[in-house]
């Protein structure tokens, strides 16, 4: 499906029917159709967002360029800017469960909370590698992957 948005990093369905996705210039969309029709969301920020993720039906969070973390709890329809912790671009956001969410970015980025995105913590980096994504393996132990290669587990007394 073909869409007039601005280029678009990820997307996340929260349930049968909606889904969003994320992009260039703060775009955020959202379908309630299973992604027949696509509507703009108002997201209060330029910046691009590169990662969703959703607890729930309710709860999600988003992140992007600059340190941007935006979080809804009314299913997406409002989006609020959380205070930055971090300059550094954020790459990716996951709900690990509802005791924790990580966000990983560049130069070592790793950001933990433990209260639903209310606060958040800044891992000191063993690594100061641009970290992409997060991997929760079959055991719930956490990987974090980078550029040049870089694959590293992440313990849970390091959060």
């Amino acid at each position: 499906h073909e869409s007039n948005f601005n280029s678009l990093f990820d997307f996340q369905f929260v349930n049968n029917k909606t889904g969003f996705a994320v992009g260039m210039n703060g775009t955020i969309i959202r379908t309630d159709d299973l992604g027949i029709t696509w509507n703009k969301i108002k997201s209060n920020t330029k910046k691009y967002l590169k990662s969703i993720s959703f607890l729930d039906d309710n709860t999600g969070l988003i992140v992007g360029g600059g340190g941007t973390i935006l979080k809804t709890t009314d299913g997406g329809d409002n989006w609020k800017l959380l205070e930055n912790i971090s300059n550094n671009a954020l790459n990716k956001v996951r709900f690990i469960n509802k005791d924790l969410i990580l966000i990983v970015g560049n130069h070592g980025t790793v950001l933990t909370s433990k209260d639903l995105g209310e606060t958040w913590s800044l891992v000191e980096p063993k690594y100061f590698n641009n970290w992409n994504d997060i991997l929760v393996g079959l055991k719930n132990n956490i990987y974090l992957v980078g550029d040049n290669g870089k694959f590293v587990e992440l313990k849970r007394g390091e959060m």
